[in-house]
């Protein structure tokens, strides 16, 4: 167990004598925010600022990255809102032709409703001159009878005409 505990110890020392290989400018004193005065060697302006735009390059790149996550969000939030913009779209599209279709229909079955009333009309008006018609010929033929009867007299008309089916089942008789 000596052993390990000395090797161990060899390594901490090593590693405490080696010098850093950062190179000065990059990561050095001056870019991690120490003063001025602390640092071992004066910087050029030149490494200053390449290190200045090495750190807001690292800085923008950071914020793209932010950024671009929230981008790809709002983009989905877009398109969702997009897709179901066009489905209400499309649905209120149908709706609208159903509509049209619906008062089609409607003006239709007015316009027949109208028809049939006028062909009501006209069948009962045809019906009431039928039956005038029909009242006149009886009396003729009554009186046709009463004048070719032997005797003078009439004979009754009832015994004589068989029985007429009606012409117009159910329509008013007047």
């Amino acid at each position: 167990m000596a052993e390990k505990s000395k090797s161990s110890s060899r390594r901490v020392r090593a590693a405490r004598k080696k010098p850093s290989r950062r190179p000065h400018g990059a990561g050095g004193a001056r870019a991690r925010g120490a003063s001025k005065g602390a640092s071992a060697r004066p910087t050029s302006p030149r490494s200053e600022i390449r290190a200045l735009k090495q750190a807001l390059a690292r800085a923008q790149a950071e914020a793209a990255s932010a950024g671009r996550g929230r981008d790809r969000a709002v983009a989905r939030v877009l398109s969702k809102a997009q897709r179901e913009k066009e489905a209400l779209e499309a649905q209120l599209t149908k709706l609208v032709q159903e509509i049209g279709q619906l008062r089609q229909y409607a003006e239709r079955a007015q316009r027949l409703e109208a028809d049939c009333r006028q062909k009501d009309a006209q069948i009962a008006e045809q019906s009431r001159r039928w039956e005038e018609e029909r009242a006149q010929l009886r009396a003729e033929m009554d009186r046709a009878r009463a004048a070719s009867a032997p005797g003078g007299h009439p004979r009754p008309a009832a015994a004589e005409a068989p029985a007429q089916p009606e012409l117009f089942p159910g329509a008013p008789k007047s």
